[in-house]
């Protein structure tokens, strides 16, 4: 199986970059070095899923935080939910994975 993880480039860019900033990775990455180069890359499609004879899910990380998922408990309002949701993904893979 192959999950897939995209968004908005906007977003992952700006996620990137704040994340560069705050020097959460080693420094040999050089993050902010690179930020163009990620956002050039994405912009190019150069991430998109391999196209391969495997189940595929595509989850978006980049979808607003709305109200309702505000009031799940132990929701914060800076926290990012995925499309489809994560009970859905994880439906997906105990659908695909092989049973034991």
């Amino acid at each position: 199986m192959l999950i897939h993880c995209h968004g908005d480039p906007q977003v992952i860019v700006r996620r990137y970059r704040e994340r560069a900033e705050r020097g959460e990775r080693h420094p040999g990455h050089h993050d902010l070095q690179l930020v163009d180069a990620v956002s050039e890359a994405i912009g190019s499609g150069a991430y998109e899923p391999l196209n391969l004879s495997v189940p595929t899910l595509r989850v978006d990380t980049t979808v607003p935080a709305t109200l309702a998922t505000l009031d799940t408990p132990g929701t914060r309002p800076d926290d990012h939910p995925y499309a489809p949701s994560f009970a859905d993904i994880l439906a997906f893979i105990q659908d695909i994975a092989p049973q034991s």
